[in-house]
C-alpha cells in the first residue's frame, strides 16, 4: 500500500467513531398515483409489491443494503483480523446496494421503469463499479432535476470511502495476499497488507460507509433517511 494511501487510512482512523443503529429494511415511500391508473404497493417483511390496475405488471423488490450493513455491524464489534475482513466486505456490499435502492425507492419512488436509465445492464467486465456509481449517478439525477444537488465528493467522506473500497478490492481480488519485503516498489505491495488490518480500529469500515451514505442524503437534500444510518 503506498504512502500516500496509508496516510489517509491513517486520518481516516482518527475520524471512526463507534456507534450502531438500528436495521429497517422497508422504505414508508409509496408509488405516485397517476391520472387513469391507481398504484397499489403492498410490504411485508422488506418485500415490495406494486401491482397496476387495469395493466398486468407486477413488481416485487427487496432492500438487501440493511442486512449488509447489519452484518457489517456485527463484525464491527469483534476483535480480529477476520472480523475486520468481514466487516469491510460487507459495509462496501450495504454501500452499492444502498446507492440503487436509493434510487429506486426515494429519488423515482418506485417507478421501475425508469431505473434502467441510471442502472443499465451491461455486459461482464464493463460494469461500474461502486466509486463510480456512487460518483455518477447523483450528477445524472440532479441534470434530469430529480434531486438538487449532486453527492459533494471533494471532502473527507470521500477519500475515506475510497479507502474501505480499495481494501475490498485487494481483499477479493487477491492483492492482499502479496508477499511483501523490505525495499519493495509500492505497486507491488499487498494491499491491505495484514499488518494493516489489525491496526484497523473496530467500526472503521462500518463508520466511513455511514458517513458517506449520510453525505449522500444531505447533499441531494432527499429523505427520509434510513434509521440504520441515523
Amino acid at each position: 500500500m503506498g504512502t500516500n494511501q496509508a496516510q489517509r487510512r491513517n486520518a481516516a482512523r482518527g475520524r471512526t467513531r463507534g456507534v450502531w443503529g438500528t436495521f429497517s429494511a422497508v422504505s414508508d415511500e409509496k408509488p405516485d398515483e397517476k391520472p387513469e391508473t391507481q398504484n397499489v404497493e403492498v410490504k411485508a417483511v422488506a418485500a415490495v409489491a406494486v401491482a397496476a390496475v387495469g395493466t398486468p405488471t407486477a413488481w416485487r423488490s427487496y432492500s438487501f443494503a440493511p442486512d449488509w450493513f447489519a452484518d457489517a455491524s456485527r463484525e464491527a464489534v469483534v476483535e480480529g483480523r477476520g472480523a475486520r475482513r468481514r466487516e469491510i466486505l460487507f459495509a462496501v456490499c450495504a454501500a452499492e446496494s444502498y446507492v440503487f435502492e436509493w434510487v429506486r425507492d426515494t429519488v423515482l419512488k418506485n417507478d421501475f421503469k425508469k431505473l434502467n436509465k441510471y442502472f443499465p445492464t451491461i455486459p461482464p467486465g464493463k460494469k461500474r463499479g461502486v466509486l463510480k456509481k456512487l460518483h455518477d449517478i447523483p450528477k445524472e439525477l440532479a441534470t434530469d432535476g430529480l434531486v438538487p444537488t449532486p453527492l459533494d465528493c471533494s471532502g473527507h467522506e470521500w477519500s475515506d470511502f475510497r479507502e474501505v473500497v480499495d481494501c475490498r478490492d485487494g481483499l477479493v481480488h487477491a492483492v492482499a495476499s502479496r508477499p511483501e519485503t523490505d525495499g519493495q516498489p509500492e505497486k507491488e505491495k499487498p494491499v491491505p497488507a495484514a499488518s494493516e488490518l489489525d491496526a484497523l480500529p473496530l467500526g472503521w469500515a462500518v463508520e466511513i460507509v455511514r458517513a458517506i451514505l449520510r453525505k449522500l442524503h444531505s447533499d441531494t437534500e432527499t429523505t427520509p433517511l434510513p434509521s440504520w444510518l441515523s
